[in-house]
């Protein structure tokens, strides 16, 4: 019901009717409770009420799996991919525990979830420096074949194709300041 949400769908409804797919939002819990209580607050929460953050997560992720079910009835599973961004999964405002406590649980079910609906494309982006975390995203995390993973200039690009391997696109890694 959210304005935005209405324009978007309107557009993808425009792209499909063009033979164009679209994009479904894929991802962060945290990005998506960060937006309904701020940031500043989520993360004070964590620390003195960790099952409240848990619960804002299971919302979160709640929502992101509703949003899905409604793009893969309009538009079906093999004209939807998957975008999905983590800014405050990264290692400038959570540590790596505090990922595997509070973020790995929830982006792996989104993931297990997306992929079991027929989702083949998906677009990554570890927003700032995610690198002691790359483990958790080659091992646990399920990752379509030929995904596209983009990182932040944080990260050493060669490093992070060398986790993934050949079976992932590997991109980004440019300062976005240099575009100025």
């Amino acid at each position: 019901k959210a304005k935005y949400v209405r324009q978007k769908f309107e557009f993808d409804k425009i792209l499909k009717k063009n033979g164009m797919g679209v994009s479904i939002s894929g991802g962060s819990p945290l990005g998506v409770a960060g937006s309904i209580v701020g940031i500043e607050l989520l993360m004070r929460w964590m620390d003195k009420e960790p099952e409240l953050v848990h619960n804002l997560l299971r919302m979160s992720t709640d929502y992101l799996l509703d949003y899905a079910d409604w793009y893969i009835e309009e538009f079906g599973a093999d004209n939807c991919s998957a975008f999905s961004t983590y800014p405050n999964d990264c290692h400038a405002l959570i540590s790596p525990k505090m990922f595997e406590k509070y973020s790995l649980p929830y982006v792996k079910e989104i993931h297990e979830k997306f992929i079991d609906k027929g989702i083949k494309k998906w677009l990554i982006h570890l927003c700032g420096d995610h690198t002691k975390n790359l483990k958790h995203w080659k091992d646990e995390i399920k990752l379509q074949p030929r995904s596209t993973i983009t990182i932040g200039h944080e990260m050493d690009i060669e490093h992070v194709a060398k986790v993934f391997g050949e079976d992932h696109i590997i991109g980004g890694n440019i300062n976005t300041s240099l575009l100025q």
